[in-house]
């Protein structure tokens, strides 16, 4: 998916580390099982 591969980019830029799936589901405003399962 994208939006979730784009977004763990971004993260992982602006946090300075890899981000969790929580903070990848919070960012694309997904449920956690759906960024889970990708």
């Amino acid at each position: 998916m994208k939006k979730v591969n784009r977004a763990s980019q971004e993260l992982e830029q602006a946090l300075g580390r890899t981000p969790t799936a929580g903070d990848i589901a919070r960012k694309c405003d997904l449920p956690l099982d759906k960024v889970e399962r990708v």
